[in-house]
C-alpha cells in the first residue's frame, strides 16, 4: 500500500459512518459482507446514498437467469438528473458542481446552479425537436465541461445518449452513427 490514511482521517469519511451504522469497525468484515450479502449491502447503499426512486425497486437482484444476466433494483425507476443534479441544485445552487482544466490550462467552475439551467435548455431544446423518452442522441466532443448539460438534459428528456470517441475518423463516427439509430448528434469545433 503507498497510502495508508490515519484512524483520524478514516473516522471522518462517509464510508466509516456507513460502516458504523451497519455495525462494521473493521474495513475487512465490511467488505466481506459486501460480497457474503450483496442483496443487502446494495440495499442499504441506496438508503445511505439517499438515492431517490420514483418506483421503488421490489427485488435488489433477480440473478435467477444466471450472473450474466443478473438485474439489480427490478420495477425501480428512477432519474439519475434528478439524483446527481436536480437535488443538489435545489438545496445549494451555487455549490461547486464541476471544476475543469483543460490541456492548455484553461479553467472553468460550474456551479449545480448554473448546470441544472444549462441542463434544462438542452432538454427543452431536444424535446422541441420532437424527440420521445427511448431516443437515442450521440455525442461526439472533446472534454469540455459542456458535456455534462449535454448529458443531463438528455436524461431529464428520457433520452438514451450513444458516446462517441472525438478521436474517431470520419468513416468510424458515421458507422456508429448509424448503428445507433441517434436521432441528434452533439459535437464541438476543436
Amino acid at each position: 500500500m503507498i497510502w495508508e490514511p490515519s484512524r483520524a482521517f478514516i473516522e471522518r469519511t462517509n464510508v466509516w459512518r456507513f460502516m458504523q451504522r451497519l455495525g462494521f469497525s473493521g474495513r475487512e468484515a465490511f467488505l466481506a459482507f459486501s460480497r457474503e450479502n450483496p442483496e443487502r449491502f446494495w440495499d442499504e447503499t441506496m438508503r445511505e446514498l439517499g438515492v431517490a426512486w420514483f418506483q421503488p425497486y421490489t427485488q435488489v437482484l433477480d440473478a435467477s437467469r444466471g450472473p450474466e444476466w443478473a438485474q439489480w433494483f427490478t420495477g425501480g425507476r428512477l432519474n439519475i438528473a434528478h439524483n446527481c443534479l436536480d437535488r443538489w441544485a435545489k438545496s445549494d445552487p451555487l455549490r461547486i458542481a464541476c471544476q475543469w482544466e483543460g490541456e492548455s490550462g484553461d479553467t472553468r467552475t460550474i456551479t449545480f446552479g448554473e448546470l441544472q439551467r444549462d441542463a434544462d435548455r438542452v432538454a427543452h431544446g431536444l424535446v422541441n425537436l420532437g424527440l420521445q423518452p427511448g431516443d437515442r442522441v450521440a455525442l461526439c466532443m472533446p472534454m469540455v465541461p459542456e458535456i455534462l448539460a449535454v448529458l443531463y438534459g438528455s436524461f431529464k428528456a428520457g433520452l438514451t445518449v450513444v458516446p462517441i470517441f472525438a478521436g474517431f475518423g470520419a468513416g468510424a463516427i458515421a458507422t456508429r452513427l448509424e448503428d445507433s439509430g441517434a436521432r441528434v448528434l452533439f459535437t464541438a469545433a476543436h
